[in-house]
């Protein structure tokens, strides 16, 4: 199993009238759902996949449009990284997504 801190490990909590938010406005702010420390980990870790990853020269390439060329895309960095991994499969995460989508559960 990949490295995945504590928090991640656990279910979210989310209060009713946060998932209503969520439903009524199609986005919610939950300014302490993550750790600031890992968030600074993963941004680092993630970020440096991406860069890693990322093929500049396709990307600007005269048959790409402006969309391609305005956002650094990377597909399935899951599959590249154990921390990747943590991050998009944790437990906190899904719980909360399909906490606010009103569903049992979500897959990716």
């Amino acid at each position: 199993m990949p490295f995945a801190p504590p928090s991640l490990q656990e279910s979210a909590v989310l209060s009713h009238d946060t998932c209503e938010e969520f439903r009524r406005r199609g986005f919610c702010h939950l300014p302490s759902f993550l750790d600031p420390e890992e968030l600074l980990f993963f941004e680092g870790a993630l970020s440096s996949l991406v860069e890693k990853h990322y093929d500049r020269e396709a990307a600007f390439s005269r048959n790409t449009d402006l969309y391609a060329r305005a956002f650094q895309q990377v597909s399935n960095l899951w599959r590249r990284s154990d921390e990747a991994k943590a991050f998009v499969f944790s437990r906190r995460l899904a719980s909360a997504a399909a906490k606010l989508l009103g569903v049992r559960r979500v897959r990716l």
